[in-house]
């Protein structure tokens, strides 16, 4: 049971420790194949270890000194700290200047070094230091990376890792960037065109309440002296208004239970699963939300394939993109009929769930061998169709909003002229 696996985790933990006693730290310096000069760090417990890291990095040793008096630390206290999740737009700057600093010539440890010397967030710093250190030691850059889950996804260390394999690191870091850079702009659109809106909704919400709330109270006095028989409109209005002040905190309890219950709903399997599938059935918003994993999906798999990521990995790694369960579920029935031996683009047909479009073109790109590029055209195609239908869908939202607006004031208003209009009848 439980102890059992705690009682394993400790015995592999301290196994681990007792390892590292026995390691010991070799300087080294190495030419690669390009014949530039290195240096560094590698942990092993002889020399023999040693060059065998060395070969199998591609460097050829030139000297290799034992470091004396090294006492190795603790081996889970480098990521004992748990970092905060890094925002997209560092992430993709790191990216652009690794990658630039590469195709430059500049060695994987002295990249590192320039990018965390002039890097502000201290956090992103410290991981990087210590993910440098390990490369220095002769840990592969994904393998050092994959200690690191909350900053670095799977999907970025495998195309780390294709990278290495492949030789390209530096091409593969320009595509994630652009990846990256092309969901932030996105993001930013969104952002920046719901600040007019979203300005609209917060105004009607605090005239309500300053009418509701000063002005109305005002009246009501008024109305109860001249004891008149009120208008329907300013019935409810009045009704309204007293029973929201009478009940205020039982309204507000109530509403608080109701959103907790929601969000505790919500982070179970089952309402998580339930809440993807009613956002994709949203009038309007869920078209939007269906053709974003649209994007995604042909975004990554165009990244992957042009790495030369295999496509059973690929979809592997598109699936825990997508960031919703329905199109979770699809790919998984695709992925497990791809590895029978069947063709992606009739299965991709075979679920029912993906656009005509996108098939067509998946079909073509698998019969003329040029799958990767077919996706990105996908890619750009529902990215320009995306952008087109947010500005449409806010160009209607706000007449709608102050229309809205308008509605809800105007009920106010003309309730309290009928009530005020029936008073001065009375007084005639």
């Amino acid at each position: 049971g439980n102890e059992g696996s705690t009682f394993r985790r400790r015995g592999i933990t301290r196994y681990l420790i007792l390892v590292k006693r026995y390691m010991n730290r070799y300087k080294y310096k190495a030419c690669d194949q390009q014949g530039n000069v290195q240096k560094g760090i590698i942990e092993a417990k002889a020399l023999p270890d040693v060059l065998s890291q060395l070969k199998a990095q591609g460097f050829y040793p030139i000297s290799i000194s034992r470091q004396k008096n090294f006492k190795p630390a603790n081996p889970v206290s480098s990521t004992s700290r748990k970092p905060r999740r890094i925002p997209s737009s560092e992430m993709a700057q790191f990216c652009y200047q690794l990658a630039t600093l590469l195709a430059a010539g500049v060695p994987l440890i002295g990249s590192l070094d320039a990018i965390i010397s002039q890097l502000k967030n201290k956090e992103f710093q410290r991981v990087l230091k210590e993910i440098r250190d390990n490369v220095g030691k002769g840990m592969a850059l994904s393998n050092a990376m994959s200690q690191y889950p909350k900053i670095f996804t799977m999907l970025f260390i495998s195309l780390i890792k294709a990278g290495e394999e492949s030789g390209n690191l530096d091409a593969i870091l320009v595509d994630y960037t652009k990846f990256l850079e092309t969901k932030e702009e996105m993001h930013k659109e969104i952002k920046n065109a719901m600040v007019y809106p979203v300005f609209l909704l917060v105004m009607a919400v605090a005239v309500v309440i300053f009418l509701m709330v000063v002005i109305l109270p005002k009246f009501i006095n008024i109305l109860n002296d001249a004891n008149v028989k009120l208008p329907l409109p300013t019935y409810i209005l009045i009704k309204s208004s007293q029973f929201l002040q009478q009940n205020f905190v039982w309204v507000t309890t109530v509403l608080v239970l109701i959103i907790f219950s929601i969000k505790w709903f919500l982070h179970t399997e089952k309402g998580r699963y339930l809440w993807d599938a009613t956002k994709l059935k949203i009038p309007l918003i869920g078209d939007l939300i269906y053709k974003f994993a649209l994007i995604r999906f042909a975004k990554v798999s165009s990244i992957l394939l042009s790495s030369g990521i295999a496509l059973l990995q690929n979809l592997e790694l598109v699936k825990d993109i997508v960031n919703n369960r329905i199109f979770k579920k699809k790919i998984t029935l695709i992925q497990q009929r791809v590895a029978q031996g069947n063709n992606l683009a009739r299965e991709i047909a075979a679920v029912g769930f993906f656009p005509p479009l996108f098939i067509r073109m998946v079909r073509v790109g698998e019969e003329t061998g040029q799958l990767e590029s077919m996706m990105e055209k996908i890619s750009n195609y529902y990215e320009k169709e995306v952008s087109y239908r947010i500005k449409r869908l806010l160009a209607a939202l706000e007449p709608t909003l102050l229309v809205t607006m308008a509605l809800m004031v105007g009920f106010i208003a003309l309730s309290l002229v009928m009530a005020l209009m029936r008073v001065l009848g009375t007084l005639k």
